[in-house]
């Protein structure tokens, strides 16, 4: 699995890792089997057949908090997996396509481009937004999209997406105070009307109460496309123009910075 670690610093940008590591060769730094990480800059990982990996981003809110959020960037590292299997679900099966949900109000007010947020809205298409006025359900690229109210939006991976007949759409508050992480998990979602298998979680992190050290992130499960498909994958402030993306045709090791709201991330076998 792989982590991708986003400050809003002037710290170098690393990439993602390659491959799929086994989980027997993560050294942890932590006691908590659940949520185990590594630093796992450039190092290409052994592969395993069930391909289960995570992409990790963390966005800190450092210095001027009004700052954009194009100006974040990146670091890598690894870890594990974590399902989530209580709190709500939202939706399940084929049903499950073109819609969105809330408002949902959050346990933490959380800090994102640089106001505090109390509530989302999620889409069934990869994507969150902390503008609950949001109505907008058949977007699937919430970082250009000009629908109204699609403001301040972070995508996991978002497309045309449908559940698929064990699909499941769900959130769950996992942790305590001050230490909870806000999760929402696309389960066994695939391309509209494909055959992908397709898991990821957009997770907001509470980070001790403290507004400049609360994270965001998109991890990423067993990921199975069938065939090459590009998803749209990274966060956007107030307008469109203010965004952060990644893009690679191929190998998400040789991602780099998107450059337009358009760009984006080819999930294929290979990854």
């Amino acid at each position: 699995m792989i982590q991708l670690h986003l400050f809003r610093n002037k710290s170098p940008v690393a990439d993602f890792a390659n491959g799929i590591p086994s989980t027997k060769s993560i050294s942890t730094t932590t006691n908590n089997s659940n949520l185990n990480f590594m630093q796992i800059n450039f190092t290409k990982l052994q592969r395993i057949p069930w391909k289960a990996w995570m992409v990790l981003w963390m966005l800190f809110s450092l210095g001027n908090v009004k700052a954009q959020v194009s100006t974040y960037v990146f670091a890598a590292s690894s870890g594990t997996y974590v399902p989530i299997t209580g709190g709500t679900v939202l939706g399940t099966g084929t049903l499950v396509d073109d819609n969105i949900y809330g408002p949902i109000t959050l346990p933490f007010t959380f800090t994102y481009n640089g106001a505090g947020r109390t509530g989302v809205k999620v889409n069934s298409n990869g994507w969150l937004t902390f503008n609950t006025a949001a109505t907008s359900t058949n977007v699937y690229n919430c970082i250009n999209s000009t629908a109204l109210n699609l403001d301040n939006c972070i995508a996991g991976f978002s497309r045309d997406l449908q559940g698929t007949a064990t699909g499941e759409l769900r959130y769950e508050t996992v942790g305590t105070a001050p230490n909870r992480t806000f999760v929402v998990q696309w389960l066994n979602f695939r391309q509209w009307n494909g055959t992908s298998v397709l898991n990821f979680q957009i997770r907001l992190n509470e980070g001790g109460g403290v507004a400049t050290a609360q994270t965001v992130q998109t991890i990423y499960g067993t990921f199975n496309p069938t065939a090459s498909i590009p998803g749209f994958v990274g966060l956007r402030g107030l307008l469109n123009t203010d965004f952060n993306t990644r893009t690679t045709t191929a190998n998400w090791a040789a991602a780099t910075a998107g450059g337009t709201n358009t760009a984006s991330m080819a999930a294929t076998a290979l990854i």
